[in-house]
């Protein structure tokens, strides 16, 4: 099936940005923001009229911040490193849920 992974019935803003200060260093910072409604059903999305309100039966909102460094040691060896920050907020919980993840890594090839 073809789509989206979130499914129906949400919206999405991504912003991002690459540097490179020298050569073989790249940095990437990217935001994104997401607000997710129920997915009604067949007879909601297709034939009701009038039309559900966009984001109905709201489900939950995420806000994502990725920073991200690679450094060509040698050609095509690289050494990476990332941090990947997720708070997500619903309608049943007052407090925002937080994730935290931080990774090294190195690669070989593209």
């Amino acid at each position: 099936s073809l789509g989206d992974w979130m499914g129906n019935n949400f919206d999405r803003v991504i912003l991002s940005a690459k540097y490179t200060p020298l050569p073989r260093l790249k940095w990437l910072a990217q935001y994104q923001y997401i607000r997710k409604g129920g997915p009604g059903t067949t007879n909601q999305q297709y034939f009701a009229q009038p039309q559900p309100d966009f984001l109905f039966d709201y489900q939950y909102s995420q806000s994502e911040l990725l920073l991200q460094c690679s450094y060509e040691w040698i050609h095509n060896l690289y050494v990476q490193g990332s941090l990947d920050i997720i708070k997500r907020n619903t309608p049943a919980t007052p407090a925002a849920q937080s994730t935290s993840v931080l990774s090294f890594g190195i690669r070989y090839g593209l």
